[in-house]
């Protein structure tokens, strides 16, 4: 995909999408700012450029290949992507929930290969691991969409404008493959169209950097972490495929030949490697009788060798404190039931429903315009909380609480709940008939009661007990 998109790459426009450069070509020899020849390798925020020079932090390649290669990322972003994939789009429209409209039946079908599990899905596993997402809109972007994609930000180059924004993205390696130019309307948001008017749109995370092209990867912070954790696993394995730690120095003072020398180690890679090998004797060929001596040197563990499983302990809870994973969801040594209970629901409201409202504030900004019967009012692509099962149960323990203390009338409560109106009579406070007045249990309260008759009558009632 890399080669394929390299080739692409020098097939480039000039700005004023009048002359093709190729690869057989020779650029054009004008000194202009944005000559090809020098705009590619002295733009950071390009593919090539990072392919060639590297990033100085984690790339959207680098990210995307810790996620299948280190099982720590690939659990928080999957346990974030998941929980996000279940949460069902709606629309609210001056305070109203609304899910009989042309746009949440376009998110619940945004093309003709996707659903929407997979398109959030998409969106939310590459924002969590890259720090960036697209979305294509195909059609006229003055209209509603014909259809939506995820793009991959590793499919996509931006450079960037003299104000630190980007004046336009490449898109390569999609069936929507050109460039996205900057596109600047009084009143409306910024947007980058090609020459279809198709729109790329991009949402981004926090950047650290001097301008605002891309978005930080989440895993900057802790690249140090996902490659101890890598390099064990590798170093651990590479143990078992060659016989565990070497435990044993051999020396053959006969001075084999290299055909000999290559027999007797073939020998003794099959007797140790493996881990169905592990404690059995080694047996060589070596005769002393023969003058053949045969030198084994033992090679001890020291203390730094017995680190491995603390330190792969210790990167790995980072890996999950970075995406802000309960840990009693993660591991059975921190977990009891209540405390699952509260960290779901602390994972909900402080990861999942943040990450959401990102995202769908993001398609409010970008969709809600191309609809005229949603213009001039209160609109935005949002979820309803009683259709997710963790708020849902926290809202009505919280709700009973309430109800107990008394201090809420009857359609004041209901006015908390979905489709509860207020109701005739429904204007009066409840209390429970188990509630007594003080009047009615201290009737006689006189002057002389104190302190010490009332401690000396608690201990003459234990007394007779």
């Amino acid at each position: 995909g890399n080669i394929n998109m390299i080739s692409k790459m020098f097939k480039l426009f000039s700005r004023n999408n009048k002359q093709i450069i190729t690869k057989e070509q020779e650029p054009i020899e004008e000194k202009k700012s944005y000559e090809v020849e020098n705009y590619i390798p002295n733009n950071p925020n390009s593919f090539l450029y990072n392919l060639i020079y590297g990033s100085g932090s984690v790339s959207d390649q680098q990210a995307l290949r810790y996620y299948s290669e280190n099982s720590a990322i690939a659990t928080s972003v999957d346990m974030i992507s998941i929980a996000v994939e279940q949460i069902e789009p709606v629309l609210k429209i001056d305070d109203k929930i609304v899910t009989d409209h042309e746009l949440i039946y376009l998110l619940n079908n945004p093309n003709g290969f996707d659903s929407y599990d997979e398109f959030i899905g998409s969106l939310s596993r590459l924002y969590n691991l890259c720090g960036n997402c697209f979305i294509a809109s195909l059609g006229n972007y003055k209209f509603p969409p014909l259809e939506l994609f995820s793009t991959n930000p590793a499919n996509i180059s931006i450079y960037d404008n003299i104000d630190g924004y980007p004046e336009s993205y490449y898109v390569c390696n999609t069936g929507y493959d050109g460039i996205y130019k900057r596109f600047v309307k009084r009143g409306e948001i910024t947007r980058f169209l090609n020459n279809n008017l198709a729109e790329i749109f991009h949402i981004k995370n926090f950047t650290s950097k001097t301008n605002n092209i891309r978005g930080d990867s989440p895993l900057n912070s802790i690249v140090g972490e996902i490659q101890q954790i890598i390099k064990g696993n590798q170093h651990n394995v590479s143990l078992l495929n060659n016989g565990a730690k070497p435990s044993y120095w051999v020396d053959y003072e006969d001075a084999p030949t290299q055909d000999e020398l290559y027999d007797r180690k073939q020998t003794l890679i099959e007797q140790t490697s493996g881990p169905e090998n592990a404690g059995k004797p080694i047996v060589t060929g070596s005769d002393p009788r023969n003058g053949v001596k045969t030198n084994v040197t033992p090679l001890t563990i020291n203390n730094k060798d017995m680190d491995f499983e603390k330190l792969n302990e210790i990167a790995t809870i980072a890996i999950y404190n970075r995406y802000r994973i309960p840990l009693p969801l993660i591991t059975l040594k921190a977990s009891t039931y209540n405390n699952i209970r509260e960290s779901t629901y602390d994972f909900y409201k402080k990861v999942i429903i943040p990450h959401v409202e990102t995202l769908f504030s993001s398609m409010t900004r970008m969709l809600i315009p191309k609809y005229n019967d949603l213009l001039n009012k209160d609109v935005k692509i949002t979820y309803n909380p009683f259709k997710i099962e963790p708020l849902l149960d926290k809202f009505l323990e919280n709700l009973k609480i309430r109800n107990e203390l008394s201090l809420e009338t009857v359609n004041e409560l209901r006015t908390l709940l979905p489709d509860r109106n207020a109701i005739p009579n429904g204007d009066v406070i409840l209390i429970n008939s188990s509630k007594q007045s003080l009047d009615n249990i201290v009737e006689d309260l006189s002057d002389d009661v104190t302190i010490d008759s009332i401690r000396n009558d608690l201990e003459q009632s234990n007394d007779e007990e």
